[in-house]
Protein backbone atom coordinates (compact mmCIF):
# COMPACT_ATOMS: atom_id res chain seq x y z
CA UNK A 1 0.00 0.00 0.00
CA UNK A 2 2.87 2.35 0.93
CA UNK A 3 4.69 1.53 -2.41
CA UNK A 4 1.10 2.09 -4.60
CA UNK A 5 0.62 5.72 -2.75
CA UNK A 6 4.65 6.58 -3.65
CA UNK A 7 3.93 5.78 -7.11
CA UNK A 8 0.53 7.46 -7.05
CA UNK A 9 2.35 11.04 -6.12
CA UNK A 10 4.95 10.19 -8.41
CA UNK A 11 2.08 10.44 -11.19
CA UNK A 12 -0.12 12.97 -9.93
CA UNK A 13 1.80 14.87 -7.50
CA UNK A 14 3.24 16.95 -5.59
CA UNK A 15 0.83 16.77 -2.90
CA UNK A 16 0.33 20.77 -1.45
CA UNK A 17 -1.99 19.94 1.76
CA UNK A 18 -2.75 16.23 3.43
CA UNK A 19 -4.88 14.91 6.54
CA UNK A 20 -5.55 11.50 8.13
CA UNK A 21 -7.33 9.90 10.57
CA UNK A 22 -6.96 6.46 12.09
CA UNK A 23 -10.61 6.50 13.90
CA UNK A 24 -9.45 2.94 16.67
CA UNK A 25 -6.31 2.53 14.22
CA UNK A 26 -3.41 4.19 16.47
CA UNK A 27 -1.95 0.96 17.23
CA UNK A 28 0.70 -1.64 15.62
CA UNK A 29 -2.40 -2.83 12.98
CA UNK A 30 -3.98 -0.14 11.22
CA UNK A 31 -7.15 -1.37 10.31
CA UNK A 32 -9.17 2.19 8.83
CA UNK A 33 -8.75 5.15 8.21
CA UNK A 34 -8.90 7.86 5.91
CA UNK A 35 -6.38 10.27 3.93
CA UNK A 36 -6.76 13.41 1.81
CA UNK A 37 -4.69 15.17 -0.20
CA UNK A 38 -4.73 17.91 -2.24
CA UNK A 39 -2.55 18.05 -5.54
CA UNK A 40 -2.54 20.97 -7.92
CA UNK A 41 -6.26 21.27 -8.90
CA UNK A 42 -7.51 17.84 -6.92
CA UNK A 43 -8.78 16.38 -3.77
CA UNK A 44 -7.65 12.83 -3.40
CA UNK A 45 -9.16 10.99 -0.68
CA UNK A 46 -7.23 7.51 0.01
CA UNK A 47 -8.70 4.59 2.21
CA UNK A 48 -7.61 1.75 3.99
CA UNK A 49 -8.61 -1.49 2.76
CA UNK A 50 -7.57 -5.13 4.09
CA UNK A 51 -8.68 -6.70 0.56
CA UNK A 52 -5.63 -7.33 -1.68
CA UNK A 53 -5.33 -4.97 -4.46
CA UNK A 54 -6.35 -6.59 -7.86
Amino acid sequence: MVQLSLNFFEQYGPKKVDGFTFEGGYTDLITSGDGDFITEDTLWDFKVSREILK
